[in-house]
């Protein structure tokens, strides 16, 4: 939306009595991040009890509904990253509909526009339900519990089998990738990678029509694609997957794990601004982390998968993730290990021989890789941890 739109939206929600799936906030310095969480769980579960597609929290504007400005994240990018902040904490992932900035004459005002929770799931902020009173803020009740999560048409079943539906090849490849950006063009690349016949604007067309299902298994979000229910899906769909998917999957997964992160090719103290400098990975991190976590289902949960070929005795699903991270993690030099960061735990999970192999591996070299990456923390400030717990 323009200004003018998003100025004619805000005096909408100003005409509108204060309610509970609409707050305003004055927010004028900043806004505590977990009250913060707290209103989206609040605002996403009213707007479904109350038939809404959304429920709005705004900020930089009085409770008489005059505009005083707020200074909430003034930095553009500082206020996208928190889409992925509060997607950490909420049910299925969930973040903001989108985070619209209006330059009003009285002061920058920013509308918050949150997804009504979804049917049968209420929203919860970091394992707790929240609801509205009034303008009080509180948990949800267990009536309104109870109301969303029985909130079901008659019309679709409450756990559809997603085996027979029309899709269910299309979905079967999505879960193998766990997520993607399809705004990014590397990311594209590796769907088509994976998909039959590498034709995406006809694959991506079966993803967003069930985007449209009364209970969906795909989220997106911002141009970013998200599988739910990942575990689930890998029981109920492992059947669809055969060795010319472990074999595409493979290379696309070493691929993309092996891809350093270019942050590294600036000083320690500089490395925060990596993004002002273009020093961004080839590969989203939703692909990444969908990438990895994949590679811990086919070493946790090989048993779900059968239709390939006997020569691995059975063992193909696990040896393709025990020949992923081993192919990675040998080699691996300071740069690579600290580019797969918060990875690690997930690569350990798919294939802990390999991993701790490795491990071993560069404890024995001069100079050892993690010497070298402990050595670029650097000051508490400007400098980071690389290696995860």
């Amino acid at each position: 939306m323009n200004q003018a739109e998003l100025r004619q939206l805000l005096n909408r929600l100003c005409g509108l009595p204060e309610n509970e799936w609409l707050e305003f906030k004055e927010a004028k310095k900043g806004h505590d991040f977990n009250k913060l969480g707290q209103y989206f769980s609040a605002l996403s579960n009213e707007a479904n009890l109350n038939a809404q597609a959304c429920g709005w929290l705004v900020f930089g504007v009085r409770d008489d509904r005059s505009v005083c400005g707020s200074q909430f994240r003034k930095d553009p990018a500082a206020l996208n990253r928190l889409k992925h902040e509060i997607a950490n904490h909420t049910t299925g992932n969930l973040t903001f509909v989108d985070i619209h900035v209006v330059d009003h004459p009285n002061g920058r005002v920013v509308m918050f526009e949150i997804p009504a929770a979804l049917q049968g799931m209420p929203m919860a902020w970091k394992g707790h339900w929240y609801g509205r009173d009034g303008e009080s803020l509180g948990p949800l009740s267990l009536l309104e519990l109870e109301k969303i999560r029985s909130n079901f048409s008659d019309e679709y079943p409450i756990n559809p089998d997603w085996n027979r539906h029309e899709y269910a090849p299309d979905l079967a490849i999505a879960n193998l990738l766990g997520a993607w950006n399809e705004l990014n063009g590397a990311d594209v690349e590796i769907v088509c990678q994976l998909i039959d016949d590498g034709d995406y604007a006809k694959w991506i067309h079966k993803m967003r029509e069930m985007l449209n299902q009364a209970i969906s298994p795909v989220r997106y979000v911002n141009g970013k694609w998200y599988v739910d229910d990942r575990k689930e899906l890998w029981q109920v769909l492992g059947k669809r997957v055969f060795d010319e998917n472990l074999n595409a999957l493979k290379q696309c997964a070493i691929a993309v794990l092996s891809g350093c992160d270019p942050q590294f090719d600036l000083p320690p103290d500089k490395r925060y601004t990596a993004d002002i400098y273009g020093k961004t990975s080839k590969y989203s991190s939703a692909l990444r982390k969908g990438l990895a976590e994949t590679l811990a289902l086919l070493g946790t949960a090989p048993a779900a998968l059968v239709n390939f070929s006997p020569q691995h005795g059975g063992r193909k699903p696990k040896d393709t993730a025990d020949f992923v991270v081993r192919e990675i993690l040998d080699p691996a030099d300071w740069v690579l290990w600290g580019s797969l960061g918060n990875l690690l735990p997930t690569l350990a999970e798919a294939a802990p021989d390999q991993f701790l192999d490795a491990v071993e591996n560069a404890l024995q070299r001069s100079p050892c890789p993690f010497d070298e990456l402990f050595a670029q923390e650097g000051a508490p400030i400007t400098g980071s941890s690389y290696m995860a717990n």
